[in-house]
């Protein structure tokens, strides 16, 4: 390119200008473009994650006896009661996560169908079915419900649009920071600090793949811990 500038009939000063900072420009161009596309890429792997997980996660639940089972018959008879015993203990752990997440649910669904009743929103029992079946969905859940609801209040004046959108940040900020540490917490026997620990360091780690399994994973160590320590003390 430097060549190029060379060969344009301009002032001997103009392209030495213009040559001293044409490494800058292309370096500057090709940040911006690696920036771009690596934000690109990693905006499509939160896509595939959001779809494939729920998609992997209703496979793994629909087999999981017989994965389950292939798994044990790996081991000697003595080894697999043993394992028998931590695989239902684990599944327990599984089956209150799973509750626990349907209550934080109920939740939110709740509480924006009834804001959005106080505030004289049209449709309020739909808005908040809607808002809590979205809230299912990891990272994005939340935004897929509250749009409707603010959509029908700002069909109706910026004013409830505006209430509306405080009710439901407030409403997800009390759930994110509070409802979901303390109900998943005690449905797994997990201080609420806890989750907001493992949230936070599998996020760290592996982005949104290590938050969506960083609870239960944590569940499931502590129940693997705890059966290990009993044999140690036995």
């Amino acid at each position: 390119m430097a060549g190029k500038i060379d060969q344009i009939n301009a002032p001997e000063q103009l392209n030495q200008v213009i040559n001293k900072n044409l490494g800058k420009l292309e370096s500057y161009i090709y940040q911006v473009l690696n920036g771009f596309l690596s934000g690109f890429y990693n905006f499509l792997g939160k896509i595939f994650a959001l779809i494939f997980s729920p998609i992997l996660a209703f496979y793994i639940m629909n087999d999981w006896e017989k994965i389950r089972d292939a798994f044990l018959n790996l081991f000697s008879p003595r080894v697999r009661n043993e394992l028998t015993m931590i695989s239902r203990q684990i599944d327990n752990v599984l089956i209150e996560f799973i509750k626990g997440h349907l209550m934080v649910a109920a939740f939110v669904g709740s509480g924006i169908g009834i804001s959005a009743a106080l505030i004289g929103v049209k449709f309020p029992l739909l808005i908040g079915i809607l808002s809590g079946v979205t809230n299912l969905v990891p990272y994005f859940g939340p935004i897929l419900g509250g749009i409707p609801a603010i959509a029908l209040a700002a069909s109706e004046s910026l004013r409830l649009a505006l209430y509306m959108t405080i009710a439901i940040v407030v409403i997800q900020q009390l759930e994110s920071n509070l409802i979901t540490p303390k109900i998943i917490g005690d449905k797994l026997g997990l201080h609420p600090l806890v989750i907001v620990f493992a949230l936070l360091a599998g996020g760290k780690l592996l982005g949104i793949w290590g938050m969506l399994f960083a609870v239960p994973i944590t569940a499931v160590l502590k129940v693997i811990v705890g059966w290990s320590y009993l044999k140690l003390v036995e």
